[in-house]
């Protein structure tokens, strides 16, 4: 009897466990599959911001709902701008600030990879340490970090400097100079996207920098065809000029209609500069901007369609380049949540790329 009891209890052990063990298994699943899940929000964004082209708190605001943990911008990674030959553009575009840094604070410094991490918890514990900042910002530049070095140069000018005491002043118009002479390096760019809009969000969440993933290993090889592709089209305007009824002027004809808003456009248009560059639509004008007319003009008659097919090539290679840069950091990183700011033209391809990946999940700016 007693094994017949033992045996019943057995069962119902069974019973009871088999329950517990699915429900254990669902909820490791489901907790597996949130940390894994990465959100990312790829912002279309204007490299040229002047004052009242938006309200730029508002899409600062926009942004910090979000509670990013990381914030990119379309700067190339330290290690990969080493690797570009001298006149690419990426490394010329720093080459100015680079050289101006590494001119005013000419001491040689080891060990600087630490002395950036030191500095940086230094700094997050007492952001008033001034000259420190300006010795960061330095640093960042010999490392060839061009997103960090504008970032910190960019706390000084907006933040700091109105806290400076005497001996700061002195240390920053030993090694700064003047507000001028960052300016004529590109050091500080008032007007760009970063002073505007991605540095006063990255301060505001209280975030110690900011990440790069830009990609310009294809740039030879999209000049090359950018320029190929040009050349041809320059000659088909010519041809339209001369005969405005010919086949040539037709197809110039299509190639401007495609970039062209139509009034459903107007209509459908906010007051926010950042609300129209991050739809579909923007997106369809954009390549048609940047593309001759884009994928629909490829079918013209007289339209260098397979050079035109080549700057696609390396179009989609660089943003494959930039996504796979943007993923390997913040996976190495555990970020949850992310936001990129790139070019306009780059937002929708970009997503596109992103959402393949199952553990990605990409969020609209204008569908928060």
């Amino acid at each position: 009897m007693s094994q017949i009891k033992q045996a019943i209890n057995i069962q119902n052990m069974k019973r009871l466990i088999k329950p517990l063990i699915l429900t254990f298994v669902l909820c490791t699943t489901l907790l597996m599959a949130n940390a894994q899940q990465l959100e990312i929000m790829v912002v279309g964004s204007s490299h040229d911001n002047p004052a009242g082209s938006e309200d730029f708190n508002a899409v600062v605001s926009r942004l910090k709902t979000f509670k990013p943990d990381m914030v990119f911008g379309e700067y190339v990674p330290p290690r990969q701008l080493e690797e570009l030959a001298p006149e690419n553009w990426a490394r010329r575009a720093f080459a100015k600030g680079k050289s101006f840094m590494e001119r005013q604070f000419p001491e040689k410094i080891n060990d600087l990879d630490r002395r950036i991490a030191r500095a940086k918890r230094s700094l997050a514990k007492r952001p008033d340490q001034n000259r420190l900042r300006m010795d960061l910002a330095s640093w960042y530049a010999r490392t060839n970090d061009r997103a960090n070095t504008e970032y910190q140069v960019w706390v000084i000018e907006q933040a700091r400097k109105k806290t400076f005491t005497a001996a700061d002043q002195a240390y920053y118009n030993a090694h700064f100079l003047n507000q001028d002479s960052l300016k004529n390096v590109r050091l500080y760019r008032p007007a760009s996207e970063y002073s505007t809009i991605f540095f006063p969000l990255i301060s505001e969440l209280g975030l110690d920098g900011i990440g790069s993933m830009d990609c310009q290993k294809f740039d030879p090889a999209w000049s090359k065809a950018w320029a190929e592709t040009a050349a041809d089209i320059r000659a088909l305007a010519k041809l339209a000029k001369a005969d405005s009824a010919s086949q040539a002027a037709a197809t110039v004809r299509a190639i401007e209609a495609f970039g062209e808003f139509t009034p459903e456009d107007k209509r459908k248009m906010s007051k926010s500069a950042y609300v129209n560059m991050n739809t579909d639509r923007y997106a369809e004008l954009n390549d048609a901007w940047n593309f001759y007319g884009g994928r629909p003009a490829l079918v013209l008659p007289g339209f260098p369609a397979e050079k035109a097919r080549r700057m696609y090539a390396e179009w989609t290679n660089r943003n494959e380049g930039m996504c796979a840069n943007l993923l390997e950091q913040t996976r190495a990183a555990g970020a949850r949540r992310v936001v990129v700011a790139v070019g306009a033209a780059h937002r929708k391809i970009m997503a596109d790329i992103l959402a393949r990946h199952k553990d990605v999940k990409v969020v609209s700016y204008n569908d928060f």
